[in-house]
């Protein structure tokens, strides 16, 4: 038995939530949930995680998120970002403005949200994503429509550089 070796492979969740609290000063809390969590992250050999497929839902959204992470081991020496001042109140007002909005969306089925990320641990500017939003239609206090589709492309200048000449993602759609 003192000769085994054990290597972790993998990590699974089904089922999971997450709540992101949303603290401010004089005011209620109001949380961010993201419910019927499940995924998996692979440990691949080189110090590479991928994520194939992890999803939620969230304020009536489905969510799709899939990428790989390069370097991974570094991630042990990232310190979590300090903001250097504390919030403007227009920077909280238009947080509460967000928010508000997001809330007051309706859709007559889920719309669908995915994303799809390649970065590297060692150096985050080197990082690209895609995210793609699409709705059977849309309704809110400000107007309606139907058939929305937006897609968006991140990508810092090394990230560019690294990606050009590569195809681009096959699909940022989620799976059927």
């Amino acid at each position: 038995l003192q000769k085994l070796k054990l290597d972790l492979v993998a990590v699974r969740l089904h089922g999971g939530r997450l709540l992101v609290p949303w603290a401010e000063t004089n005011r209620p809390v109001q949380t961010l949930c993201l419910n019927d969590l499940e995924g998996e992250v692979r440990f691949l050999p080189n110090d590479v995680w991928s994520l194939p497929s992890a999803r939620a839902t969230c304020l009536g959204a489905r969510l799709h998120l899939s990428g790989q992470l390069t370097n991974a081991s570094a991630l042990r020496d990232w310190q979590p970002p300090r903001r250097a001042t504390a919030p403007t109140e227009a920077e909280l007002t238009w947080r509460r403005q967000v928010w508000t909005a997001l809330r007051q969306l309706r859709f007559s089925r889920p719309p669908e949200l995915a994303g799809r990320f390649d970065a590297d641990a060692q150096d985050p500017n080197r990082l690209t994503a895609s995210l793609a939003l699409s709705a059977a239609d849309l309704a809110s206090p400000w107007g309606a429509g139907a058939n929305l589709q937006l897609r968006l492309r991140l990508a810092s200048r090394q990230g560019r550089e690294a990606s050009q000449g590569s195809p681009e993602p096959s699909s940022t759609s989620p799976p059927s």
